[in-house]
């Protein structure tokens, strides 16, 4: 038992019944990892307990996260897809998922453009797949669909009311989900934004932006406010940033950049600022990063990654400082890692992965390792790797995992 745990009651009787219900937790994760089965009798184990397990809480009709992960679409080098799959940690076990309706992906010849449709798991434990690009085509799609656990399968949701590409989602603390900007109709720049409801199952306009952007990068604020910035806007590559503020449904001007960080990341540390790091500038890759401030809403030039990186990965790490993994260097995939220490803004070189990823997925385990999944091994998307690897903060090392079924470039992951 966790030395820090308190138990709700002082008496014998109490203690036991605790000690009961975290048995019954215990039981309940094995069975978890045991299919669409085990997946039903979790959720029944979780009502009956009426404890927290793993971890998270059970507030009230919303699904626990059950520590799988969900990996779809993207592409296998020659053919966008539309089949998912499954990975227990625990077991170190992909089994296949339902496949979605449509191919959304476009992403296949360019690494600075990710024209891949957004994925977003709502608090009913549904995920939500939506927008992207028709790769026969090059348009711009709407349509929107949704994962259950439940029955392990993806059905219809309603459509966005503008179909987007190359455009960003992210999930505000009241559970909605706005979409922001991309490329619509006629290789249109957009502007607009919309809003998702769980709720009413509808998408609703929302406050439009200060001009259309395509391949920028979005953050939520400790304080509930969406950050853009960078990527390419309607007047050219954008270095500008914006500010949505959920309480009055609007966009503001917030200060500049110095770089536009196209293909880049973006993650908020644990002070509240932003790091934006890496990406391309007028065509040219940048290993630069910036900071920037919330509070007094100025930017920072941060130390400098030690590689040049467009479509890698970055992660948060449970004791704050930040990992980037892979990406590519031109048209070069890499497999090496660095890990940045906000106290003395300083990056370290760490053990590079076994295998070169580009446009590929990573995710944080609860035990505070690093999980990446496949992605693109050399020039963009071609070939494909199913490899799986996962990376321990402690000892820095990587280590093989059982590989997707397929080979993947360009997905979506998502922890259920």
């Amino acid at each position: 038992m966790r030395k820090d745990y308190k138990f709700p009651g002082s008496s014998p009787a109490a203690r036991q019944a605790v000690l009961k219900r975290k048995l019954v937790s215990r039981i309940c994760l094995v069975l978890a990892s045991m299919g669409v089965q085990g997946t039903l009798l979790f959720l029944l184990c979780s009502v009956l307990s009426l404890q927290h397990i793993h971890g998270y809480d059970i507030p009230g009709l919303q699904l626990p996260l059950l520590g799988k992960i969900l990996v779809s679409e993207g592409s296998n080098g020659t053919t966008q897809l539309v089949s998912s799959e499954l990975y227990s940690p625990l077991l170190n076990l992909w089994t296949a998922a339902g496949n979605q309706q449509v191919q959304r992906t476009g992403f296949t010849d360019n690494p600075n453009n990710g024209d891949h449709a957004q994925a977003v798991r709502l608090a009913d434990g549904r995920v939500l797949s939506f927008g992207g690009v028709n790769p026969e085509n090059a348009a711009p799609l709407a349509s929107c669909e949704a994962y259950s656990i439940l029955t392990n399968s993806w059905t219809t949701c309603p459509s966005l009311l503008t179909p987007r590409g190359s455009f960003q989602a992210v999930l505000l603390h009241d559970g909605k989900i706005l979409a922001i900007g991309g490329i619509g109709p006629n290789h249109t720049f957009l502007a607009s934004t919309e809003l998702y409801s769980a709720t009413t199952n509808a998408w609703a306009p929302a406050g439009a932006l200060a001009e259309g952007r395509v391949g920028f990068l979005a953050v939520i604020l400790h304080d509930g406010q969406v950050l853009v910035t960078g990527g390419s806007v309607t007047s050219g590559l954008g270095n500008s940033a914006e500010l949505y503020n959920v309480l009055n449904n609007t966009w503001t001007a917030a200060a500049p950049m110095a770089g536009s960080h196209g293909g880049g990341s973006a993650v908020v540390l644990s002070d509240g600022n932003v790091l934006v790091m890496g990406g391309y500038d007028y065509g040219t890759h940048i290993p630069s990063t910036e900071l920037y401030n919330p509070a007094e809403n100025t930017w920072a030039p941060a130390a400098n990654m030690t590689t040049r990186r467009v479509q890698f990965q970055t992660m948060m790490l449970l004791d704050g400082r930040v990992m980037v993994m892979g990406g590519y260097d031109h048209d070069v995939s890499l497999s090496s890692c660095e890990i940045y220490d906000p106290t003395a803004n300083t990056w370290t070189p760490v053990a590079d992965m076994s295998a070169k990823r580009a446009a590929f997925q990573a995710m944080l385990l609860k035990d505070g390792s690093v999980i990446a999944l496949g992605g693109a091994a050399a020039h963009f998307d071609s070939p494909a790797v199913a490899s799986v690897e996962v990376y321990d903060v402690k000892t820095n090392t990587w280590h093989a995992l059982a590989p997707m079924s397929t080979p993947r470039v360009g997905m979506q992951a998502i922890m259920l």
